[in-house]
């Protein structure tokens, strides 16, 4: 019987925001979800998350769906010793310092996580993802 590779996801905001509130790309986020075996995401999308559900006013229901799917995601960090080796990434990337912090937490990640794929519906995000070649849902 052969084994099923588990679909492992990275969510950036955009993504993570596809599935809290309902927009253009929320059938898409949510078809990643549900077929994502485990879901991972930077620390600092915390930070951006809870940023835009405040500037769009986001209702209470997308306040408690952001924090069940906080609860059921693997969160990563930038380890504080890699910030050169950020610097570096994005002087060959030359994106914008949260798409590049993001993509290089990413990057780190997947190396570990050999089945990652990236959830993004950002632009600049997506188009770093592909200059880069990681790889993407």
């Amino acid at each position: 019987m052969d084994q099923k590779t588990p679909i492992e996801t990275f969510w950036d905001p955009s993504a993570i925001l596809a599935l809290l509130l309902l927009g253009p790309n929320t059938n898409a986020a949510e078809t990643a979800w549900s077929t994502s075996d485990r879901a991972w995401m930077w620390k600092w999308t915390r930070l951006e998350v809870e940023a835009a559900l405040s500037h769009r006013r986001a209702p209470p229901e997308a306040w408690t769906a952001w924090r069940r799917l906080q609860a059921a995601v693997q969160i990563v960090d930038l380890v504080p010793d890699e910030f050169s080796a950020l610097c570096q990434f994005n002087r060959t990337a030359k994106l914008g310092a949260s798409t590049a912090s993001q993509l290089f937490v990413f990057d780190r990640t997947s190396a570990a996580v050999t089945s990652l794929k990236l959830v993004t519906f950002d632009r600049e995000t997506l188009l770093g993802a592909e200059m880069l070649s990681l790889p993407l849902m």
